[in-house]
């Protein structure tokens, strides 16, 4: 094989040919809007070199891009739902969006038949075309969700305390609420809420 092509470029960067085209496009060398069957010769290492910076510049640009994302409540439920299937041992038999009304999140520990129960919030608006929609919410504004949060898992507690369930809040991995969390911590160790952090990579970890 005296030639590369788009193909054996993208699956050597393990990238959809799809994906590598985006990249070369963004690259003064292939920007003609016009090539989609590119070539090069197997031993022009620099060409390959150059291809590789551009697909590293792309993902910093989309960590970055990434980072700055503002969780909506319902993406928020979306992750922590999949983080307790896939590796929590949890069946989920219930999620909620913010158009609908009940619970949030709730769930079956498949060992044990344990109940959990979930109240979320986000950082922004769910509205998609509303004033706030991809805007973090304020300082007072996620005190006010953190606020009611708890007064909804208090209430759970309080409904299914024969039922032995655990209750759990779940808020964005963000400064400011992490700091809201920490400030009423001995209030939710004392009624043992559980509460769930999710970041803008949808990762899932417990405060």
């Amino acid at each position: 094989m005296s030639t590369l092509t788009t193909q054996h470029v993208a699956a050597k960067f393990g990238l959809t040919p799809v994906a590598l085209r985006r990249v070369l496009r963004s690259m003064p060398e292939y920007a003609d809007n016009i090539r989609t069957n590119y070539r090069w010769q197997v031993w022009d290492d620099k060409a390959i070199a150059k291809i590789d910076a551009a697909i590293k510049t792309a993902k910093d640009n989309q960590r970055a891009v990434r980072n700055l994302m503002v969780l909506t409540e319902n993406d928020v439920v979306d992750a922590l739902a999949e983080h307790l299937e896939r590796n929590a041992g949890y069946r989920v038999e219930e999620r909620h969006s913010t158009k609908e009304h009940g619970v949030d999140i709730i769930a079956v520990k498949k060992a044990t038949n344990e109940l959990l129960l979930v109240e979320a919030k986000g950082g922004t608006s769910s509205k998609d075309g509303s004033n706030r929609f991809g805007k973090p919410f304020s300082r007072n504004q996620a005190k006010s969700h953190v606020s009611a949060a708890f007064y909804c898992a208090a209430k759970l507690r309080q409904q299914h305390a024969s039922e032995n369930a655990v209750v759990a809040l779940a808020f964005p991995n963000d400064a400011m609420h992490r700091k809201l969390v920490h400030e009423i911590s001995s209030a939710l160790k004392l009624l043992s809420i559980v509460v769930f952090f999710v970041d803008a990579d949808r990762l899932v970890s417990m405060g």
